[in-house]
């Protein structure tokens, strides 16, 4: 949101960030995916494109959905770059600790580039401020002019060739249909991919995990 603010309007000013109370709240987001839900109900999908067209078609009224399709090159480090201004995370201009998960308002000026202004209350009457370069040991002199994003991913993103040969048995076995034959033998992968799913081990296996 820093970055944003500073860099990437000049006509933006000011960017509010509002956490609504849960189970008092509509988000738009909610219906949208209860939407995609049913419009999938039913329907076997096996590669992102036909997911980009089920959502795009799920809504017909008041119009279909706009769908943007991503590429591993539209995606940023965002990491580094809070690593570079983050230098102050825990105690706000009055050297109070933030508590960041009873925040419930945000904002971010670009009259103040490093400072980020937070209420616990949307009644608060003021908001109190963090500077984020406000660190006893910070000697960094950073200014928004030197500071850039940079991309994430240099190629694809690859999967363990453990997943990868279970996805060739799937197609050898006609789970995944002959059609998809392409798309799957041109997955990337890897040794050195992690799966976010853990695999079961023998002793897992014996007790019927």
């Amino acid at each position: 949101m820093l970055y944003a603010v500073n860099k990437m309007d000049n006509f933006l000013q000011i960017i509010d960030l509002k956490y609504m109370e849960s189970g008092h709240s509509y988000l738009e987001a909610d219906s949208m995916h209860a939407t995609i839900e049913r419009a999938r109900k039913h329907r076997k999908i096996y590669t992102t494109e036909e997911w980009a067209l089920l959502i795009e078609m799920a809504r017909k009224k008041p119009r279909p959905y706009n769908v943007d399709t991503l590429s591993h090159s539209d995606f940023y480090d965002l990491q580094t770059l809070a690593s570079l201004i983050m230098i102050n995370t825990k105690f706000n201009t009055k050297n109070e600790q933030v508590k960041w998960l009873k925040i419930k308002w945000l904002r971010f000026e670009k009259s103040k580039p490093f400072v980020i202004q937070y209420k616990y209350e949307l009644s608060d009457d003021i908001f109190l401020e963090l500077n984020v370069l406000q660190a006893r040991k910070c000697k960094k002199n950073i200014s928004w002019e030197t500071v850039s994003l940079t991309q994430k991913y240099r190629k694809r993103l690859t999967i363990s060739e453990k997943k990868k040969k279970d996805l060739l048995i799937l197609l050898q076995k006609k789970v995944i249909p002959e059609a998809y034959k392409s798309y799957v033998q041109n997955i990337p992968s890897s040794k050195k991919a992690e799966d976010l799913v853990s695999w079961p081990t023998p002793s897992d296996e014996e007790e019927g995990n």
